[in-house]
């Protein structure tokens, strides 16, 4: 059988369709920004023990533990119509699975100066103990004020300080519930790659973080849709 070849615009190795990953639970954090938009912010954890049970108390008790640190370390920084509204969880171990939504009232942000635009976000990079190209994920959080800015497209360094203190305080509570933060990595088929190499079939697994880690001052857009 030939193996497919990757292009420019296409993924060689990618399996359309949903994909299941064993002992893989994702976790989304939603906002509403200063525009009414909506956007998300999307990790993982990993059950080590498979014992994990996806819930909306789960996903109110995470809710309730990460919120309070989003205010806590980053709410100063949030412009006041930015709202932490929601988490959900789903256990990814089948594509069938439901999602279950947080149902507690949402948390804002404190800042009264002007918000940023909508598509600008600091980044949390997910760090695992691998190397090479996609090993890392990427976290983008939006929602912030001028009050965060420094140089024209550069951030505050407390800004980022913050930022890798709430990201020290996610992975602490997905630990506190039995998770360890991870990145998803779906199964792949064989393919050959831009350069012709020839890449193996990968399955699907889960791999954990050694931290969230803020790396830069310099703010992202992640070109998210209506925003």
């Amino acid at each position: 059988m030939t193996m497919p070849q990757s292009t420019r615009k296409t993924d060689g190795g990618r399996i359309p369709g949903p994909f299941a990953i064993t002992g893989c639970i994702e976790i989304r954090m939603l906002f509403t920004l200063a525009n009414s938009k909506q956007a998300s912010v999307r990790t993982f954890g990993k059950d080590n023990s498979l014992t994990f049970v996806a819930s909306q108390a789960m996903a109110n008790q995470l809710f309730t533990a990460i919120s309070g640190h989003w205010v806590t370390r980053l709410g100063q920084y949030m412009h006041n119509d930015t709202q932490f509204f929601a988490l959900t969880i789903r256990d990814m171990g089948d594509v069938t699975n439901p999602e279950f939504q947080s149902n507690l009232a949402a948390v804002s942000g404190s800042s009264a100066n002007a918000a940023l635009p909508q598509d600008v976000a600091l980044v949390l990079t997910a760090e695992p103990n691998l190397r090479g190209r996609g090993a890392k994920g990427r976290l983008f959080f939006p929602g912030w004020a001028t009050n965060a800015a420094a140089a024209p497209g550069q951030a505050i360094d407390a800004a980022r300080v913050a930022l890798n203190a709430f990201g020290a305080d996610l992975m602490l509570e997905l630990n506190a519930v039995a998770l360890g933060a991870a990145i998803a990595k779906p199964a792949r088929n064989a393919y050959i790659g831009l350069t012709n190499a020839q890449h193996p079939q990968r399955p699907a697994s889960v791999v954990e973080l050694n931290a969230y880690t803020c790396q830069d001052t310099e703010f992202d857009t992640q070109r998210r849709r209506g925003l």
